[in-house]
């Protein structure tokens, strides 16, 4: 009687030691896929991290001022019945939206010549240059179609001054000499498109390049806005109280992306400032005008 207890007990734990076992047979035909699964799982990792060019974050942010009620804008509000101005009041919704604008975002290109992007070949994954390229392709001829161009050449340096050139299709357009003229087959698949350009060399150029190849991606000016304009995340930092604002963008070189937004703000900033120059412009016409206007009433 006083062991019946530890019999309860025995049962209990052989119980317990026949389900495990049980589940371990019934798992025991997967095992196999398992480790199939793994390895596939890990290989992939393996190519994903070696070939995939890394993404670093890159953040800023700023103030937004709301204007003055006290100063000479809000002042012309009594202008607004005649429909020359509108209400002053900036709302932090509408500055976010201007700073994602297609607009804003060419001047930043444009500024910073993004649409030109130098790369060394290298592996698994060639290497972007920027700030400091090593080579720069100018065009000899300023025409405004030059920022529509959409193709990929590559330069094989050479010694003593040299390089060749390939089209978009791999032809070459034979050996040329750094700051040498020559017409240059800018197309694509879709048609050719020659444009006269020259090669220079930055004073940073280095000397290990001789031998190597750069390869020289030209993007249309609004493609390139738009490609930053997608991976920028414009947010307040607190959306009931604060009015700042916090710029996010990806980006594979972290200079690269440090200077889109530095010159982001700055460009929000002068258009600011051209907006003041035109509103205080546009008043004084007016005011002129209605100047004349009374002093001929009252003669």
């Amino acid at each position: 009687m006083n062991f019946e207890p530890v019999k309860k007990f025995n049962d209990l734990k052989s119980s317990e030691s026949i389900h495990l076992s049980n589940l371990v047979e019934n798992y025991a035909s997967y095992i196999k896929w398992f480790v199939i699964s793994i390895i596939f799982f890990l290989i992939v990792a393996f190519f994903k991290i070696r070939y995939e060019t890394p993404k670093y974050g890159v953040n800023a942010s700023i103030l937004i001022k709301e204007l003055d009620k006290g100063g000479s804008i809000s002042n012309l509000s009594g202008f607004e019945d005649l429909g020359l101005f509108d209400n002053g009041e900036n709302t932090l919704e509408n500055e976010m939206e201007f700073l994602r604008s297609r607009r804003l975002m060419v001047e930043v290109v444009k500024e910073l010549n993004l649409n030109v992007t130098y790369f060394v070949e290298d592996s698994p994954v060639n290497k972007e240059i920027y700030p400091n390229y090593p080579l720069v392709l100018v065009f000899s001829e300023d025409y405004d179609s030059n920022s529509e161009i959409e193709t990929e050449v590559i330069i094989t340096v050479l010694p003593e001054d040299k390089f060749e050139f390939f089209d978009y299709d791999g032809m070459s357009s034979g050996v040329m000499n750094f700051d040498q003229k020559f017409n240059a087959n800018l197309g694509n698949e879709e048609g050719s498109n020659f444009r006269t350009i020259k090669i220079l060399k930055n004073e940073n150029f280095p000397e290990d390049l001789v031998g190597q190849t750069v390869i020289i991606k030209i993007s249309s000016v609004t493609a390139t806005a738009d490609d930053i304009n997608s991976r920028l995340s414009i947010e307040p930092v607190n959306e009931r109280y604060s009015k700042v604002l916090k710029f996010s963008l990806e980006e594979a070189v972290v200079s690269k992306g440090v200077a889109i937004l530095n010159n982001l703000i700055d460009q929000y900033n002068l258009d600011g400032i051209n907006d003041k120059d035109e509103l205080a412009r546009a008043t004084t016409e007016f005011l002129d005008d209605r100047l004349i206007l009374i002093a001929n009433e009252l003669e």
